[in-house]
């Protein structure tokens, strides 16, 4: 299978610069080769990079299975999807969910829920505070393409357009936003837990804390709303509270979320501890 990638800048016959295209393209190369689980025979085959005035490409050829062009269709059926999935969010973010956004005790993330009733991908029910998606594996295909999306917004983002070429095909690869993953992070739900207080950063308002078995029981730093920093500010360390937490969700809808910033926003049943056992 011969392949060719290229990035070209939008604005007619203006110039690129070869390092960021040149990154850019092999990310991407190497993204669409991860989704195809052909990384290995990408990284053992030579590659021939190429350069005009206004475009970059990086061109090669790998061996595959006789049904492997029909792969590579499926898997960019799923990808666009994906893009189409994650551009609905955005629309949503910026449309019906815009007076969400401004009331402080909605928390993320929003419910998403499958339903096979409604026209469009997504749809913002205000009454029941849920988000409901016509396509059932959401999930899946979100997180399995999401790599890929981030690279082909920054490639957008760069002013730049992507071809990708497979056996002298040119293949379409969806139109992703250059906004899509730069809408940051609101605070999450709340929760309740004990912990186990063992630093305190008085002038950044943080905490060393082990919160239950979040994140596996491990030790994390935490920052501290104003009314938990006046109160663990008055207690010696180390000690033990129970503590209401939040922490940090994504603020575009259906993005998988990682691990996001702790917030303790309340601290009561404080017990100080002559010595404190953390591992």
């Amino acid at each position: 299978m011969k392949f060719a990638m290229q990035l070209c800048n939008k604005k007619n016959g203006s110039r690129v610069d070869p390092r960021s295209a040149f990154t850019l393209a092999w990310e991407l190369l190497s993204a669409l080769a991860d989704l195809l689980h052909m990384t290995r025979q990408l990284n053992s085959h030579n590659l021939t990079p190429s350069i005009t005035n206004s475009c970059v490409s990086i061109a090669g050829e790998v061996e595959h299975a006789p049904d492997f062009f029909g792969s590579v269709q499926g898997t960019l059926e799923c990808l666009h999807l994906a893009a189409e999935l994650l551009c609905s969010a955005e629309r949503l973010l910026g449309g019906t969910l815009c007076d969400r956004l401004t009331r402080p005790e909605a928390r993320l993330p929003i419910d998403v829920r499958h339903s096979s009733d409604i026209t469009e991908l997504l749809v913002y029910h205000e009454a029941s505070d849920v988000i409901y998606c016509r396509t059932m594996d959401w999930e899946f295909v979100v997180g399995a393409n999401q790599k890929i999306l981030k690279v082909l917004s920054r490639i957008e983002a760069h002013g730049l357009t992507s071809t990708l070429e497979v056996d002298d095909e040119v293949v379409a690869l969806p139109f992703v936003s250059p906004t899509l993953f730069s809408h940051g992070d609101g605070l999450g739900k709340v929760r309740n837990a004990s912990c186990c207080v063992s630093g305190h950063y008085q002038v950044a308002s943080e905490i060393e804390v082990r919160i239950g078995d979040f994140r596996n029981g491990k030790v994390i730093r935490a920052q501290l709303n104003d009314a938990a920093h006046e109160t663990a500010s008055r207690r010696r360390m180390p000690f033990t509270a129970a503590v209401r937490y939040s922490e940090t969700k994504p603020l575009l809808p259906l993005l998988p979320a990682g691990n996001g910033k702790v917030t303790i926003e309340k601290v009561w049943a404080i017990e100080e501890q002559t010595e404190l056992e953390l591992s």
